[in-house]
């Protein structure tokens, strides 16, 4: 990604072109300079499939569904009440924007802990086994796949955005004990009716 196409149309008689001011993922943020190195003064998002922006067309890039999702907002604290108190905090890291629920030991909970991952970038086909195979499954009819660690009983649910995009719902294991893979079915279903609707 780099310079684009000449853009058809003028504002204020600047025809101009696209340049990648800063990316991330498969989008991008851009801004809209003249032939002569001037600045138009405008800035647009860019992604895969259409473009958001004073120069957007039908026919351009838009700003990819998933960079609208905040991790921490697909759980609420009433959703795990009957579970316990947890405690959230939000990391990016690993091509990833996820939040960490923890619940803590003071309400008499034993640590348990998940969190909830956006990737922008990757779908559930890019989804790494780690160590007993990728599974495709549903949450709430929606495309998904499940990988788990056989040993430590770790388990991933990455259930689908779009294409290039997914959630990941991780889930540690006990050693292989317990049902690590069945508590992030869970989670995921109730993550699955906030998530926006399929392409």
């Amino acid at each position: 990604m780099g310079i684009f196409p000449v853009l058809r149309g003028r504002r204020r008689g600047c025809k101009a072109f696209w340049r990648c001011d800063r990316c991330l993922g498969n989008a991008g943020f851009f801004r809209v300079f003249a032939p002569g190195g001037g600045f138009c003064g405008v800035e647009i998002t860019f992604g895969r499939t259409g473009v958001s922006g004073p120069f957007a067309s039908s026919s351009s890039f838009a700003r990819p569904a998933s960079l609208s999702i905040d991790p921490c907002g697909l759980i609420s604290a009433e959703d795990l009440a009957e579970v316990g108190e947890f405690e959230t905090e939000y990391q990016e890291g690993g091509g990833s924007r996820y939040c960490v629920w923890q619940e803590g030991f003071e309400s008499g909970g034993n640590g348990f802990g998940f969190s909830v991952g956006v990737r922008d970038s990757q779908g559930i086909d890019a989804v790494r086994d780690i160590g007993g195979g990728v599974d495709p499954t549903e949450v709430n009819q929606r495309p998904a796949v499940k990988t788990e660690d056989p040993v430590s009983g770790d388990c991933m649910l990455a259930v689908k955005i779009s294409d290039s995009s997914r959630i990941d719902v991780t889930v540690l294991g006990e050693d292989g004990d317990g049902d690590s893979c069945g508590l992030a079915e869970v989670i995921a279903g109730m993550v699955e009716p906030r998530l926006p609707e399929l392409p």
